[in-house]
């Protein structure tokens, strides 16, 4: 029943004389600042913020109509595929396989991206190269241990549930000690290439740093579900979509390097195109050029398909604790206190979400050196 505003009257006596909202307005700065940004992207108030804030809030979301939200669950629906559909596997599954056959068909030399874009990105021959060995086995071992975890049911019960826990606790052994490091440094020191793209390059870096910083988070707190296991039967539930979550944010390279691959179609095909060309052709090579330079150069192409999709990320301020993401999951108060372990976060965690955009900058200009180097993790002393 829509509300009326005898109803609205009787709400705000109900929130006047609840005991668990406080009469104190909120003591952080920071939501005074960042209300209207969050807002717009989909914050949920956790706690009390202001009364005003509350009560405005509160007759809002019974007016709101809910279906349009329905259509953001979309993370609990892939972790939904993830656990039922054997096709939606075959992805990761031909992704590795390529890595692996460009592996040995170059002596162990090359992986399947640094083959197709001539040495320039993703290729085991740069000073990120041993690096990128250890994170290419490590995740392609891990996301086969997730095929198996997620579609193995009858392991998760009974005399196969202890198997089920070991690969689970070797699952998120490889990634928190070998592939999600390996990811975060490999994203940090990503290189510049020839065209020397730091602007392009540096938006590659964020993204990437920012996914594999919620691969971490949902991993973690969905290993503390499964261990405390406080709500029962909706325990597994909640465990699965938190591992789901982790999985999805550890496949969008999936994604991003189906994007890539037609990019470098296209640099080719523009780049054979000028060449076959007659000599009379002068302004043709001239913008065949510039595209194979600029838009379609392998770095700019690798932040390009990267960053207009992932870029969105970094709109929700408050990262895991956005409304998007709690939506994303189909959280409800109480999954969503069990998930993130407590009732709405502090201001150090609100503060590091919010602040998390500056900080991948601040770590990449470092490593940049203010923008001026390519990273060499060798001239650090790395590696």
């Amino acid at each position: 029943m829509a509300p009326t505003p005898a109803t609205i009257g009787a709400n705000n006596d109900a929130i006047d004389d609840d005991p668990a909202v406080p009469d104190e307005p909120i003591k952080s700065t920071a939501w005074c600042f960042w209300a209207p940004f969050a807002r717009e992207v989909g914050h949920i108030p956790w706690k009390a913020l202001h009364r005003q804030t509350c009560e405005a809030e509160s007759e809002l979301e019974q007016l709101k109509p809910r279906k349009a939200m329905a259509n953001l669950n979309w993370i609990s629906l892939l972790a939904d595929m993830l656990a039922g559909t054997r096709v939606f596997w075959l992805a990761p599954g031909l992704f590795v396989a390529a890595q692996l056959a460009a592996f040995a068909w170059t002596g162990g030399e090359e992986s399947f991206f640094g083959m197709v874009t001539g040495g320039v990105v993703e290729s085991l021959s740069l000073d990120t190269g041993a690096i990128m060995r250890w994170h290419m086995f490590s995740a392609s071992a891990m996301w086969a241990l997730g095929a198996v975890q997620f579609l193995a049911r009858r392991w998760r019960q009974g005399a196969w549930a202890p198997l089920h826990r070991g690969l689970g606790r070797l699952f998120l052994g490889l990634w928190f000690a070998v592939a999600g490091p390996s990811a975060f440094y490999l994203s940090l020191y990503s290189g510049t290439g020839p065209s020397n793209a730091q602007v392009a390059m540096t938006a590659f870096s964020v993204v990437s740093m920012e996914t594999t910083v919620l691969a971490f988070y949902y991993f973690w707190k969905g290993w503390r579900v499964a261990v405390r296991r406080r709500l029962g039967a909706e325990t597994w539930r909640l465990h699965k979509k938190a591992m789901g979550a982790g999985l999805v944010f550890t496949m969008t390279i999936l994604f991003q390097r189906f994007c890539q691959l037609i990019l470098i179609a296209c640099r080719k095909a523009v780049v054979v195109l000028a060449e076959a060309g007659p000599g009379s052709w002068t302004r043709v090579r001239w913008v065949a050029e510039a595209l194979a330079s600029g838009p379609l150069d392998h770095n700019v192409n690798l932040a390009l398909s990267t960053c207009w999709f992932g870029a969105a990320l970094l709109l929700l301020l408050d990262g895991p604790r956005s409304r998007f993401f709690v939506l994303a999951l189909e959280l409800d108060p109480k999954t969503a206190e069990e998930l993130f372990g407590d009732e709405g976060p502090g201001a150090w965690e609100l503060g590091l979400w919010r602040g998390r955009l500056l900080l991948y900058l601040a770590m990449r200009g470092y490593v940049t050196k203010c923008w001026t180097i390519d990273p060499n993790p060798k001239q650090m002393g790395l590696f």
